[in-house]
Order: C-alpha cells, then sequence, then structure tokens
C-alpha cells in the first residue's frame, strides 16, 4: 500500500546526493531508506522520546525498529541545501529529479510494508523548547489528525487499528518552522513487524524511468558533467538520461535598466532613443 494525501501525481521531487551516493544507486539500482535516529534535526529525536496512548491507563513506547525514511525535497533549486550537501563546495553533489507518481510506481506492494510519501508540514515559528513541543503538538493533531490530510481515518482506520507504532506518523512527518527551506518531502516504509537491519533497500528495475533527469551543482569543474554522463553510461543501458550543470550561478549578459517612468508616454519616446544607443542593457519592457 502507498498513502500520498498531501501530493499530486505529476509533483517533480528532487533529491541532492553526493556523488558517492549517486554511483552507487546505479551501480546497484537499488534506493537506501534508513531509521529515523539517523536524521540530523535533534527536535526530531523528540519522536524517538515518545510514546503512543493505547487507552487512558496504557502507552506504548515508540519503536523504530518499524520505521524507514528518506528526504526529498519539491523544490527544484536552493542555495541552502546546494550548500549542505556539497559542504560549503567542497564536495560535489548530484540532484536527481523523478516524480511521485513514479516514485510510487517503483515502490513495491508485495512486501510487508507501507509506504507514505508526504510534504512536510512545519510548526508555526517559537522559541523555548516548551513551545516548539507545543507547536509540534498542535501541528499533527490539527494539521494531520483533523486537518486536510485527515490522518485520522488511516490511523483509526480498519487497516491500521490495531497498528499502535503507525500512530506516531504525524510526528515523523512535522519539522520545525527554521526548515521550511527545505520543502520537504518524505517518503516512509512502516511494518507491523519489527526490522533489525539499520537500513531498508528496494530495487529499482529502470533507472532511465525513475531518474528524470541529473543536476550537477553549480561549481562543478569543466569537463565533469562530460564524466558523469560517461559513469552513467557504464551502469544504465539504453541511458537517456540528461545532464546538466545547475545555472544557479551562471553570469548573466546583460544589466537592467531601471526606468520608474516607463509608462509616461512622452518620457518613453526619449527612453527609446536612450536604449538605442545603449543596447547592452535590457528594459523592464523588454
Amino acid at each position: 500500500m502507498v498513502i500520498s494525501k498531501t501530493l499530486e501525481d505529476d509533483t517533480s521531487l528532487f533529491r541532492i546526493m553526493s556523488l558517492e551516493r549517486f554511483c552507487e544507486l546505479l551501480s546497484t539500482k537499488e534506493n537506501v531508506l534508513i531509521r529515523p535516529s539517523k536524521w540530523e534535526d535533534p527536535y526530531e529525536s523528540i519522536v524517538m522520546k515518545s510514546a503512543m496512548m493505547l487507552n487512558a491507563n496504557s502507552m506504548e513506547p515508540f519503536n523504530e525498529k518499524h520505521w524507514y525514511g528518506q528526504c526529498w525535497s519539491s523544490c527544484e533549486e536552493s542555495d541552502a541545501l546546494w550548500r549542505i550537501y556539497s559542504n560549503g563546495k567542497a564536495f560535489r553533489s548530484i540532484r536527481i529529479k523523478t516524480t511521485a507518481a513514479i516514485m510510487k510506481s517503483f515502490l513495491n506492494n508485495d512486501d510487508d510494508g507501507h509506504y507514505f510519501l508526504e510534504q512536510i508540514i512545519y510548526t508555526e515559528p517559537s522559541k523555548g523548547e516548551k513551545n516548539i513541543m507545543k507547536e509540534i503538538g498542535n501541528a499533527c493533531q490539527f494539521k494531520w489528525c483533523w486537518g486536510d490530510a485527515n490522518y485520522d481515518t488511516i490511523i483509526f482506520g480498519d487497516e491500521f487499528r490495531n497498528d499502535n507504532q503507525l500512530k506516531a506518523i504525524p510526528m515523523l512527518l512535522t519539522k520545525r518552522a527554521p526548515f521550511n527551506h527545505e520543502q520537504e518531502v518524505r517518503l516512509l516504509r512502516y511494518s507491523k513487524e519489527a526490522k533489525e537491519d539499520s537500513l531498508f533497500r528496494y530495487t529499482i528495475n529502470d533507472l532511465n524511468i525513475f531518474i528524470q533527469g541529473v543536476t550537477l551543482d553549480p561549481w562543478a569543474p569543466d569537463g565533469f558533467e562530460d564524466a558523469v554522463k560517461a559513469i552513467i553510461d557504464k551502469y544504465v543501458p539504453g541511458n537517456c538520461i540528461q545532464v546538466n550543470k545547475s545555472d544557479l550561478y551562471k553570469d548573466v549578459d546583460k544589466g537592467l535598466l531601471f526606468d520608474p517612468y516607463m509608462y509616461y508616454e512622452e518620457y518613453n519616446k526619449k527612453r527609446k532613443e536612450l536604449v538605442h544607443r545603449h543596447p547592452q542593457v535590457i528594459t523592464r519592457q523588454d
């Protein structure tokens, strides 16, 4: 089962990774999910220390052995994300593109897992540990359970009625406001049976379909694009994956002639003469 209530199928998804991880994806043809405890945001460890109420007299501690996850983004271009994954330009990073529909099509509905592909909900800005706890709790309750996503129908529905660990999913899909620049989309895998392995891998049997495009970090040196194409050719038969470099820092050819009087008719006549003598600039009308 794949559940995705916050994303349209045609939503583009992006994931930035190191060159090493990209090569691993190509060579193994496996997508790798990790335990929630491996996520970096310390406040996400809230879920590790939480418990789900079973009834008025009992609770069950969160057990991450039921869960694996992976982070994507709906943001196509982000200076912050490039710098994080490139370690401040020190390492090469690569962004792959897919869509929500393609992502879901490769998830194995025959295994014992249930998959959730959702846009993260970010809390309201707040300061102080108690306030942050309150905001996360409110987001879980009023945005996930009772909001548009209406996860109450899943958590208490017939399919998961007795799966107490699944009640933690609103916490796994909530982050603090300072991280909202990530526009994160999270892929989660849940299983009724606890798993001992720290990683979960599933096969991507056609990378030509799964990877809709590859973009190199904006600081990639000359020649790196050809090197990446050669690596893809080696591992992807019939390779048709487009590779390009981020143009986030591409030089501009022309400057802007800012003209606050552009809507005055008589002034525009003189303006056109001026622009004609200085073709190196562009105007708002152009």
